[in-house]
């Protein structure tokens, strides 16, 4: 994930100096967790803080972003281990990834770029 830090600047005033006050405090609210830092110059005040901007790099991350979140169990590369009836073996917590060659791949993991570039291909 890329960081961006934007420095951030905000005029408060008002018709009055209690109005004025009022305004600054309820903006200090709603900025509080950014810390901002403020400055007084007669009636106006002046309020900076920092504003951080995260850019996805990858394909995984512009998903996760959104909000979703899959599992190397849930990518249809992943290559279960079976009991001997055929079903899948729920107790067995690793699978083989066979996009890159059998590698072993722990089941709770999230999945690669290689599953979010199937499902948009679909």
């Amino acid at each position: 994930m890329k960081s961006i830090t934007i420095p951030q600047v905000e005029c408060i005033e008002g018709k009055t100096r209690q109005e004025a006050v009022m305004l600054f405090n309820r903006r200090m609210e709603q900025l509080a967790s950014v810390n901002p830092e403020w400055e007084r110059e007669g009636d106006i005040f002046w309020i900076t803080y920092n504003k951080l901007l995260e850019e996805p790099e990858n394909i995984v991350e512009e998903h996760e972003m959104k909000g979703e979140y899959r599992y190397c169990e849930d990518c249809p590369f992943c290559d279960r281990v079976v009991d001997i009836y055929g079903n899948i073996d729920t107790k067995v917590k690793w699978g083989k990834c066979m996009k890159y060659g059998m590698v072993s791949v722990n089941l709770n993991k999230r999945v690669c770029a290689a599953y979010w570039e199937n499902e948009e291909r679909r």
